[in-house]
């Protein structure tokens, strides 16, 4: 977890959230420009297809 200490302990749980949410979203972005299709990601990591790209797109845009 990363800890700062001029941030609140919810401050810092918020960063802890976030940091994973993006490093999924790095790990499918990747995924989906490899020649693994969409189908074969969502089956295997068991999400579904909307959830992925939403998070990839939400990646994408910061």
């Amino acid at each position: 977890m990363y800890k700062f200490d001029e941030l609140d302990d919810g401050a810092n749980v918020m960063l802890e959230i976030l940091s994973k949410y993006y490093k999924d979203a790095w790990i499918y972005d990747d995924l989906l420009k490899s020649n693994i299709s969409d189908d074969d990601i969502s089956n295997v990591l068991s999400i579904s297809k909307d959830e992925m790209y939403d998070m990839v797109n939400d990646y994408h845009q910061l």
